[in-house]
């Protein structure tokens, strides 16, 4: 239940000026009559007045300080708003009416559990930008994690009583996952409130970044892990490239849901890049014959026919999308995959094909801008600088610059942004799961439209 702050202030007041009103009439008539009952009924009243004061002076001050969050939102807007800092430089000259007008009001409150949340009326000027880059200064201030949010002409601050974990297990996780609505549906780690859930099918693609150590390797693992589990080959294939070697996608080499061996080197990229995009256009086809508009929608409609999600997973997307080279060839070459790779996120989420990218360098060079755009959901660790941390989460966004040393601990970003500690998978555990869920291991084919756009049929061996 949400207390109205306006109105219950209202009433206080209304309240305190009718004692006020009461005990002044009364005293005028008691000293105009000289009666001394009405001399004692004042001198009750004027003790009950007293008492009641005295207790309603510790009763605000508990609560100012169980919900000191709004003296601290006050003081930080008066003081930095674009109006406020005016009103701040001329205040015993400013009128009351005037300064109530350029301060934050307390709408209402509402308290359940470890969470408290604070509607507020803001003065002009202030906007959502500018209090999430005093979110840090808030955390520090009140010693808890806050979450700004704006609604019905009200922003909302959400004060969460809570720590994240050190550590999270994968397993403990999958069991919580179970029922999960969504096609694609992944955990993403454990947050202040609870496990954090995404559909990678909603998404469509994901961007993934962070320092070497930071678990930008472990959260692709168990992302992968968790969707070949959840996802027999009929409904998902997966292709890989891997440019740090191979070193860590080797682990999904004999998957059944792979199209082709894991690439190690950006030369062999294109002719996946090409194919997938071939792909793109034969569904496209498929659905405007069909007056079809999604993946879902196709495979509800001609289930005897159905198509699974593909999912391109890259690791280390730098080595791909860096186009500058002093040879003219290397750097067509370049950019004729970076175009495909930006087709893909630009255009495939209708048709079902999905793009996972991860890199340890987030620079406008690994991550152009084009690319970014549309890359609308991000999983940032641990970065070196906030311009790092900017180019993952948009600017006015330096927080994962300032995340604690902590291996998987990152900010999960979608349309707003939560801190979460992701899961922890190592290799052995990853590999003994997929083996008990696949231990056949083999190769299978990849349903796909058939070049000659006739329909969907079983493919050759990719």
């Amino acid at each position: 239940m949400r207390t109205k702050m306006l109105r219950w202030t209202a009433g206080r007041r209304a309240l305190v000026v009718a004692l006020v009103v009461t005990l002044t009439v009364l005293w005028q008539w008691a000293s105009w009559s000289g009666d001394r009952g009405l001399s004692i009924l004042y001198a009750a009243c004027a003790f009950v007045y007293v008492s009641g004061a005295v207790a309603g002076s510790v009763l605000l001050s508990r609560w100012t300080w169980r919900h000191r969050a709004v003296a601290v939102v006050t003081g930080m807007v008066a003081g930095h708003s674009p109006a406020g800092e005016s009103l701040m430089a001329s205040m015993p000259f400013v009128p009351l009416g005037r300064r109530l007008f350029h301060a934050p009001r307390l709408w209402s409150y509402w308290v359940a559990g470890n969470v408290t949340e604070y509607d507020f009326v803001m003065p002009a000027g202030m906007t959502l930008t500018l209090l999430n880059r005093w979110r840090e200064a808030l955390e520090q201030a009140l010693n808890r994690k806050v979450d700004w949010r704006y609604g019905n002409l009200l922003f909302t601050l959400r004060v969460i009583k809570a720590e994240l974990p050190a550590a999270v297990a994968f397993g403990e996780l999958a069991r919580l996952g179970a029922g999960q609505a969504g096609e694609l549906v992944f955990c993403v780690g454990w947050g202040l409130l609870g496990p954090v859930w995404a559909d990678l099918a909603a998404l469509p693609h994901l961007l993934i970044g962070g320092v070497p150590g930071g678990g930008k390797s472990v959260f692709l693992r168990q992302l992968v892990t968790w969707l070949a589990l959840a996802n027999p080959p009929e409904r998902l294939r997966l292709a890989f490239i891997d440019l740090k070697g191979g070193m860590e996608l080797n682990l999904f080499r004999r998957l059944p849901h792979r199209l082709r061996p894991v690439l190690r080197q950006w030369r062999e990229c294109g002719s996946l890049l090409e194919e997938l995009n071939g792909e793109l256009d034969r569904r496209q086809a498929a659905f405007d014959r069909a007056e079809v508009v999604s993946l879902a929608e196709w495979n509800r409609g001609y289930p005897e026919a159905g198509l699974p999600h593909v999912v391109l997973v890259i690791d280390e997307m730098a080595e791909l999308t860096a186009v500058e080279s002093g040879d003219k060839a290397e750097k067509a070459a370049r950019q004729g995959q970076l175009w495909l790779l930006i087709r893909l996120c630009r255009l495939g989420r209708a048709v079902g094909l999905h793009v996972v990218c991860a890199t340890q360098r987030p620079d406008t060079d690994a991550v152009p801008g084009q690319l970014k755009a549309n890359l609308p959901a991000t999983m940032a660790f641990r970065v070196r600088d906030p311009v790092n941390s900017r180019v993952l989460l948009g600017d006015g966004h330096p927080e994962a610059a300032n995340l604690p040393p902590m291996p998987g601990r990152g900010i999960w970003q979608v349309d707003g942004q939560v801190e979460v500690q992701t899961p922890w998978l190592d290799r052995a555990e990853a590999a003994a799961l997929l083996a008990s869920a696949y231990p056949e291991l083999a190769g299978a084919g990849l349903r796909l439209v058939e070049p000659d756009g006739e329909g969907p049929a079983w493919g050759s061996e990719r």
